[in-house]
Formats: structure tokens, C-alpha cells, sequence
């Protein structure tokens, strides 16, 4: 698109040099930067503005003049470039959420299964994916850097998925990007809160702002809004938006009530109950906590697929999300899980879960993340401790804290002599498996997907499925 079409007259911005010039694309991030791109620098450093123009970006959008870049480089300058690049992105890739319709999902826990839970109900080839675990058309998957990426990255995935010919999208909104406005640009058709639980305080500071960050996805997505209701920011937020949402939970209050919930190693029940008529659920995975994200998946696409039996029929087939509940194969005589779980409320979750579900010997290894909420740490010691009978304390994901400060302070939340220390994640492992015992369950937890261990020097393969899988064939 050429850069005068781009940038329309009534734009607040004052442009210093040629507008006659061919953007072949945008970016925020410097490193991306290709031939004849704009750049728009959302953060004012200087050296990334740099970066970019020797990548070859033939346009910047900056919040002040630079008169020292070279004299062939379009500046255009914005009081705010974050908030022009939503505006940008949307003129360039034409408006993609306008032409699919675009489900947001929110929440401390279950944002990535949960849109998965959709692709799966409406088909995948029908329904793409965007968040943690990456950008999904088909079965092509396009790798981004953030759970919620910046707008230019959201509108050209979009178009693409637009130009594939999906009709639906579900998005993870996470408290980070919506806080951030990396989404106000976007047309949603409907939005899910699923909870709200201890996490990012590192980021919010305080519930509250973590709250208001959450709610603001509903202030845009007012088309279909599903609430769980029985989280307490649930129903304040059913509230606040003056009960023009519809509610699930197993409050009887609920437009979509769960009831008769049962737990076992290899799936969940329930009944799912609207308008009088009862609904058998179930799914083939582990947790009361998987079944309300499936009914959230289910309200948001009830509105295109008119049949709810059929809905939960085909939740009955959903494949396990990597990292979330996966089980390992084994034929040692003990079970071994795979958890993103990094939370203490998800953690406590997916514990409570497994024991309900018939484990009666839990051996939970885990750490923390470095340079991430610190007040969790000791959170997670308590809660791991007390349901389970082994726990192996190790790393998670250091990056340039060091290991032994962040283990010293989670063992601040131990009050028994039940856990060991084991610095090295594989060894922890490792040691899980040898040390397990006919009916044990060994829960991995805390990294979920995650293929690299980001150390202080460098970033090391590291899936937590492959190494136990790797493991228990030399054990």
C-alpha cells in the first residue's frame, strides 16, 4: 500500500519527508523489520529506530521529530504511535475482524484451552487460533512472540486467516495486551471471562488494577459476553456490565448451570443445564476447571451452531492442548502429567482435581519463573505440599535471576520437611520417575509447552513432555 493511502488526512499526525512510498508491511519490533516496511516505534528508543532503518524500513512513526535520521526517511509523528499502530494495522490488512467473526478470551487460567475448545467445536477448518501457543490456520502455525501480539502482528494474522478462508477466530486477551490496548482495535463478536486469581501483581500492582485490565475486554466485545459467575470478579463484572452478559457457572443463577460434576483419571462429567433441559458433557480430560472452560466454549459458539447436544457431543472428542493435563504414556505401573500450571490458584486447581479424580499418591515437581510475581513463590510451596506426598523443588524458567534465590524463597512456604531440592530440571525429573510407585502420579508442573528453558546466558531446549518421555525409556 502506498504510504499516502495509508495515512488519511484526518489522521492527527504531521509527516516530514515523501509520502509517495510502497510499504510492503508494519512492524513494532525492530528485529522483524524487512525491506520498505514502516516502523512504528512504540517504545521512543533511539536504538531501535536505528535497528530498523538499517533492516531497510523506509517509514517511522515516532511520538517526537528526529532531525538527526537520515533525510530519505518518512517520519510520521503521533502523539501516541502504540495507539496509531491498532489504526494502521486496520487500514493495512483491511480490516480483518470485520470479516470473521472474533472470540476473546479472558482470564487468569484457561485462555489457551479454552480457544482451543472453539476451534474444536466449530472445526478447524472453519476456526482459527491466536494466543499462547501460537497463530493456528489449518494446520499451518505462525509463531508470535506474545500471548496477545501487538495490533500490526493481531490484523495480519487475521487477514491471513481471512484470505484462508476461516470464518471464526479465538483470541486470548490477555491482562498485559488489554491493558496495553493491543486490542482496541479489533471487532469481537463475543468474549469469555473464565476467573480471576493471584498473578502479574509483578505487572498491576494490585487486584484491582488486575481486575480493570480483564474488564476491558468486555467493554469492547459487547456482542456475546459469557461470564463464570461463580468467581467473585465474575459476578462483579455480570454486574457492572448490568446483566448484559449471559452467566455459567454452578450458581443456580446461571443462564448455563454445571451440576452433578464427576472426576476421573481419564475425563470429566457434568451436567450442563439451560432452558430447563439437561445436557450430558463430558470431556476426556482431568478437572472440574476444564469443564467451565468448555461450557464457555460452548455458549460462545452456541449462537452459530444452534444445537447444543450436538456441541457437547463434540466436546466429547476434544483432543488434550499440549501442556495442559497432558498425560505421558507409561508402562511403569504410575502416571505422569504434563501442567502448564504456574499459578497457585491453577496449581491448587489441577491438584485438588487429580485427587478428587482417584490419585492417591501425588509426587508434584516445580519451580518458579524469574523476574516474574515474587509473592506467588511461597504460595505455590504451601499448596504443593499440602496435596501431595512428595514434592521436588526445582527450576523453572531463572532467566537472569538467580536459581537458588528464587528456590530460597518458595521453601519460605514450606512448614514440613516433605520436599527436596533439585536444581537441575532434568535430574528433578529424572528422580520423580526412579522414586515412583505402582499407582503414583508424578505432576510436572509450571512450563507446560514451553520448548526452551530461558537460563541467565541463553535459552536451552527444554519440553517437559519430550524429557519425560525421553526418561522413562531409560529408566
Amino acid at each position: 500500500m502506498n504510504l499516502s493511502k495509508l495515512i488519511d488526512t484526518k489522521d492527527p499526525v504531521v509527516i516530514r519527508g515523501s509520502k509517495d512510498k510502497e510499504i510492503l508491511g508494519l512492524r513494532t519490533n525492530s528485529k522483524e523489520v524487512r525491506p520498505k516496511d514502516l516502523f512504528i516505534s512504540i517504545s521512543s528508543q533511539r536504538a531501535h529506530i536505528d535497528e530498523a532503518i538499517l533492516s531497510g524500513a523506509s517509514a517511522v512513526v515516532v511520538d517526537i521529530y528526529n532531525p538527526f535520521l537520515p533525510k530519505e526517511i518518512t517520519q510520521i509523528e503521533h502523539q501516541n504511535p502504540k495507539d496509531y499502530a491498532g489504526v494502521l494495522a486496520n487500514r493495512f490488512y483491511q480490516n480483518p475482524s470485520q470479516h470473521l467473526s472474533l472470540f476473546g478470551v479472558t482470564g487468569t487460567s484457561g485462555k489457551s484451552t479454552t480457544t482451543w475448545m472453539i476451534r474444536h467445536l466449530l472445526g478447524e477448518d472453519c476456526c482459527g487460533v491466536l494466543g499462547t501457543l501460537g497463530a493456528w490456520i489449518y494446520d499451518h502455525c505462525i509463531e508470535v512472540h506474545l500471548t496477545t501480539p501487538e495490533p500490526t502482528t493481531t490484523c495480519r494474522v487475521l487477514n491471513e486467516m481471512v484470505k484462508g478462508g476461516l470464518k471464526f477466530c479465538a483470541m486470548e486477551c490477555s491482562s498485559h495486551g488489554l491493558d496495553q490496548n493491543r486490542v482496541g482495535h479489533l471487532e469481537f463478536e463475543g468474549g469469555a471471562f473464565l476467573n480471576l486469581t493471584h498473578d502479574h501483581l509483578d505487572y498491576h500492582q494490585t487486584m484491582e488494577e488486575y481486575y480493570q485490565a480483564k474488564k476491558k475486554l468486555f467493554l469492547i466485545a459487547k456482542k456475546n459476553s459469557v461470564i463464570c459467575i461463580d468467581d467473585p470478579y465474575g459476578k462483579r463484572l455480570f454486574e457492572e456490565l448490568d446483566k448484559k452478559a449471559k452467566t455459567f457457572g454452578e450458581d443456580p443463577q446461571a443462564d448455563f448451570r454445571i451440576t452433578d460434576i464427576q472426576l476421573g483419571l481419564m475425563g470429566s462429567s457434568c451436567n450442563l443445564v439451560h432452558e430447563g433441559r439437561v445436557y450430558p458433557l463430558y470431556i476426556p480430560m482431568i478437572g472440574s476447571y476444564h469443564l467451565y472452560n468448555m461450557v464457555a466454549a460452548i455458549m460462545l459458539v452456541n449462537p452459530f451452531v444452534n444445537d447444543i447436544e450436538l456441541l457437547c457431543k463434540r466436546a466429547s472428542t476434544f483432543p488434550p492442548v499440549a501442556g495442559r493435563s497432558e498425560l505421558i504414556p507409561t508402562q511403569k505401573g504410575f502416571s505422569v502429567m504434563v501442567d502448564y500450571a504456574h499459578k497457585p490458584d491453577a496449581l491448587e486447581k489441577l491438584l485438588l482435581s487429580l485427587k478428587k479424580a482417584g490419585a492417591e499418591k501425588i509426587t508434584t515437581v516445580f519451580g518458579c519463573g524469574g523476574e516474574r510475581d515474587k509473592e506467588k513463590r511461597p504460595k505455590m510451596a504451601k499448596i504443593a505440599e499440602k496435596h501431595s506426598q512428595k514434592v521436588i523443588v526445582t527450576t523453572d524458567n531463572p532467566r537472569k535471576e538467580d536459581p537458588l534465590e528464587i528456590i530460597e524463597m518458595i521453601r519460605q512456604g514450606f512448614d514440613q520437611d516433605t520436599h527436596r531440592i533439585i536444581l537441575d530440571r532434568k535430574e528433578a525429573i529424572k528422580q520423580a520417575l526412579l522414586e515412583a510407585e505402582e499407582g503414583e502420579l508424578v505432576l510436572i508442573a509450571g512450563r507446560g509447552h514451553e520448548k526452551e528453558q530461558k537460563l541467565r546466558t541463553a535459552s536451552i531446549p527444554f519440553l517437559d513432555s519430550e524429557v519425560a518421555k525421553n526418561l522413562l525409556i531409560e529408566i
